[in-house]
């Protein structure tokens, strides 16, 4: 079985086990989570100085930047176990 085989079957046992990391990394669902106690103080320490604070928070979640670099993080994923 090739690389692409091995990856749809990897991809297909990821989708079997539940939601995808893009499913559930919507803006809309990240907002209230951003609000949680603890998750804000957790999240900055891997932000750049200027974006450790709330508001900037709120706008990358809903950056078209952070939407289109899920997926490929996902695929870089499955292609480092292959």
């Amino acid at each position: 079985m090739g690389r692409a085989g091995v990856a749809q079957q990897q991809q297909q046992r990821l989708v079997a086990a539940g939601p995808s990391l893009s499913d559930v990394l919507k803006p809309d669902d990240l907002a209230p989570l951003l609000q949680t106690e603890g998750v804000y103080d957790r999240l900055a320490e891997h932000l750049p100085e200027p974006d450790r604070n709330p508001l900037a928070m709120h706008e990358l979640a809903r950056s078209v930047h952070l939407q289109t670099q899920v997926p490929l993080l996902l695929r870089f994923r499955l292609l480092r176990f292959l």
